[in-house]
């Protein structure tokens, strides 16, 4: 009996020793496939695909804020309405102006499904954005705040702000479901370098200028600006004390993340303030000032954090439509700049890429619903009487903000560009990763750079001709030749250069503004 009891026990230390091993093996392959994985599929792709890849935490977290926007849904429903339903009646002997913009956590996700989203939203919100137009002939304006950055769905996104349809500025997740004690500042100051690179590659984040500087809004991933979220006891999904002043550091011209709720949203609501930083979460409810036209100019350790109508929801998804009870709502909470009370800003929220492949989602972005909800407004808010509509960009809102601040006055139209001008995609566009150098716009004169080896090179080109000039060179510093590709144009529809030889860099030159008389060499 002894010596079966022996032999048992022996086999089952056997087998568990088996098993182990089987275990083993397994956990070996897969994680051997996971690795080798994307190389097989990109095994046949001539030109390899550049992305920023994203933890899996951030993935989760990415994930978990829909859900969290559901739960915010039910904090704004069982609050009381402050505002009216309906326009204001105004006693004016000049119209309110009424600065709209929609601002989009744009997290499509990699890959084709990634790809697919993007395509959707151009070819969907082009068709129905083109039949809009508010005051000054600007269709609906839609700023995509990008987390997931991989060059095929960028450049479609990027091809948008081309087309006129809105513009592309950064959103971040970082940090982890506890983050006490932690300082990410190296791991945040990171992606944004990343974010910022990539990005301008495709023309976003930096400016058409003589010297281009960088510039962009900011939206923070799970509203955790400046380590402001502590829930289930712990610091949460930031852990950065001073991200204001890292984000002033790296050029960025203000955040647009709020409204929120819990510990993040500010105390203050309906409001763009200025706000200075600190070494505890949460600086910008203590050291704020409201953006006026009676006080003293930003200083260079001040941030614009503009918070947008408070204690109504501006969020739009599938659970909730724009409308034109909405719109009132939003006008009534008379977000504006101190002294500058005749111009009202309204900016809406949404998380879009996750709501398109939604029927009803669909609609109330950009199907039917929206199509209704932009002809109501335009109906009611731009009548040229009472209120005249300007559909604006980020960026935008920050440069007539700021005009205001400074005391100017009359249409806000003319303070667009008041202070960062233009991003580069929005007069150019490239099928290659690619630099502006330089933008001469007196001169009507732009240098590019190709970053790529992509071929053929198609650069697409506004404010410039088939008659004027392409010169192309190997060499940053010339000599350039006239460029053998070919110009096409027509009506209405931006100049396209086509090069079946590539070269590194490029000249784009208005014939009429130049002394040059030799053509053949430059």
């Amino acid at each position: 009996m002894e010596r079966k009891g022996v032999i048992v026990i022996k086999r089952i230390k056997e087998s568990v020793l088996l098993n182990l091993l089987f275990n083993l093996a397994y956990i070996i392959f897969v994680i051997g496939f996971i690795i080798i994985f994307p190389f097989l599929t990109n095994a046949d792709s001539n030109e390899p695909t550049e992305r920023i890849i994203l933890s899996p935490e951030i993935e989760e977290q990415i994930s978990l804020e829909l859900k969290l926007i559901d739960q915010a849904r039910e904090n704004w429903q069982t609050r009381p309405p402050r505002h009216p339903e309906v326009p204001p009646i105004l006693n004016r002997t000049t119209p309110m102006h009424v600065i709209f913009a929609f601002v989009d956590h744009w997290e499509n996700g990699y890959g084709e499904n990634g790809k697919r989203l993007a395509n959707l939203f151009y070819n969907e919100y082009n068709d129905m954005a083109k039949k809009h137009q508010d005051a000054d002939g600007i269709s609906p304006q839609h700023t995509w705040f990008c987390v997931y950055l991989e060059k095929p769905s960028i450049q479609v996104i990027s091809k948008c702000v081309f087309n006129n349809l809105g513009e592309m500025e950064i959103h971040i997740h970082h940090g982890t479901a506890n983050d006490d004690g932690c300082d990410n500042t190296p791991e945040i100051t990171q992606y944004l370098n990343d974010y910022i690179n990539f990005l301008q590659k495709v023309g976003a984040c930096i400016t058409a200028e003589l010297e281009p500087k960088t510039a962009f809004g900011f939206i923070h991933g799970m509203w955790a600006l400046d380590n402001s979220r502590c829930m289930d006891g712990h610091r949460q999904y930031c852990g950065c004390n001073e991200e204001l002043n890292l984000l002033i550091s790296k050029k960025c011209y203000g955040d647009f993340t709020f409204p929120a709720w819990g510990t993040m949203d500010p105390k203050w609501k309906s409001k763009i303030c200025l706000c200075m930083d600190s070494p505890y979460p949460k600086s910008y409810d203590y050291y704020f000032r409201e953006l006026s036209k009676f006080d003293s100019p930003p200083q260079n350790n001040e941030f614009l954090i503009f918070e947008g109508p408070g204690y109504i929801s501006t969020n739009i998804d599938k659970n909730e439509a724009p409308t034109l009870a909405r719109m009132n709502s939003l006008v009534n909470a008379n977000v504006h700049v101190i002294g500058r009370d005749d111009w009202v800003f309204v900016k809406v929220n949404s998380h879009c890429a996750q709501n398109l492949d939604d029927p009803q989602g669909f609609n109330n972005i950009i199907g039917n619903t929206a199509d209704k909800f932009y002809s109501d407004i335009e109906q009611v808010f731009n009548d040229g009487i009472n209120y005249k509509l300007h559909y604006a960009t980020s960026r935008e809102l920050y440069n007539i903000a700021m005009a205001a601040a400074d005391g100017k006055e009359g249409d806000p139209n003319n303070y667009r560009d008041y202070i960062i001008p233009k991003p580069v995609n929005k007069l150019f566009f490239c099928n290659a990763f690619y630099k502006l150098k330089s933008y001469d716009s007196s001169k009507m004169q732009a240098d590019i750079e190709i970053l790529d080896s992509t071929n053929p090179i198609e650069i697409w080109a506004k404010n410039f001709s088939s008659d004027d000039l392409i010169f192309e060179s190997a060499q940053k510093d010339g000599p350039f030749e006239i460029s053998d590709a070919e110009t096409s144009q027509t009506l209405n529809i931006p100049l396209l250069v086509k090069d079946t030889t590539p070269s590194k860099f490029y000249r784009f030159q208005n014939k009429n503004l130049t002394s040059v008389n030799d053509w053949k060499s430059y």
